[in-house]
């Protein structure tokens, strides 16, 4: 499995950027994207992680995903719906079928 710096690193050198550009448009130091490249680090809040979705010319769902995280602003939509909170607390019941997670999903579509 590829890695989030390797994913980081590779789009970086496809987008001909050297690590001291990311370094500068995010505000931080060149060996601070060298630890995130090297998974040796992970971006510190969602306001670095949106410069470095910008930076390195990514989406920003994408790079929170590979981190494993959410940004606030997902957060508080979910906080702040109802049944947006309870199908998510309900797909993800110990013992939820894949098959039952796919009929919840496709009804919340039809409710968005």
């Amino acid at each position: 499995m590829k890695t989030v710096g390797y994913i980081l690193r590779t789009t970086r050198r496809s987008n001909n950027k050297k690590m001291i550009d990311i370094a500068n448009e995010v505000g931080v130091s060149e060996a601070y994207i060298s630890d995130i490249e090297r998974n040796k680090r992970v971006p510190a809040n969602d306001e670095l992680m949106e410069k470095l979705a910008i930076a390195y010319e990514i989406e920003r769902k994408t790079l929170f995903l590979q981190y494993g995280k959410l940004p606030s602003d997902v957060i508080n939509e979910i906080a702040g719906n109802e049944y947006l909170a309870s199908f998510l607390f309900e797909i993800t019941k110990q013992g939820v079928t894949r098959e039952e997670k796919i009929y919840h999903c496709d009804k919340l579509r039809m409710f968005l």
